[in-house]
């Protein structure tokens, strides 16, 4: 489960640094 949640959170970080 925390292996999932660090997954999406690192996903999260990509998004974020392409949209910005």
């Amino acid at each position: 489960m925390t292996l999932v949640l660090s997954a999406i959170i690192e996903f999260n970080d990509s998004l974020s640094t392409i949209c910005f």
